[in-house]
């Protein structure tokens, strides 16, 4: 593969790592404020460019593979541009990986919130139901007045 097209193949792979991380961001707002439907919208729109870029990555992958020997035959300049690339799409890539946890996160502290309340309100119930059936049964009512 020439140095022209492993430009190209990272240049449209880092546009798609761009976008990822724009969608990260619109993620993090929806999943905030607890909007499912848009959040649902916006992981599939995410699954396009995850998909995109793992077709990238299948055909850099060879390269990859002996990236020595590939970059034996390019020259200064691109072999320098190649290398920037490679390193921004990694930075783009952990900033993603960030974000996901990040959300990761936030999502396990409120389901770990909401058990707690459904605890809460399910020993409430019982506690309720218990004086309800106390007061009934322990109740004397004086009908001779």
């Amino acid at each position: 593969m020439d140095a022209s097209r492993i430009i190209q193949l990272l240049e449209d792979q880092q546009a798609h790592c761009r976008r990822l991380l724009r969608l990260c961001e619109i993620q993090h707002t929806l999943v905030v404020q607890d909007r499912h439907d848009e959040l649902l919208k916006v992981l599939s729109m995410r699954q396009t460019e995850v998909d995109a870029v793992l077709d990238i990555e299948n055909q850099l992958r060879p390269l990859k593979q002996d990236w020595s020997t590939a970059m034996a035959g390019i020259d200064d300049n691109s072999r320098s541009r190649i290398e920037a690339l490679v390193s921004r799409n990694r930075e783009l890539l952990a900033g993603i990986t960030r974000a996901d946890e990040s959300d990761a996160l936030v999502m396990q502290q409120r389901k770990l919130t909401v058990a707690q309340q459904i605890q809460h309100t399910r020993v409430g119930g019982v506690a309720q139901r218990r004086y309800a059936a106390d007061a009934y049964t322990n109740t004397k009512v004086d009908v001779s007045r």
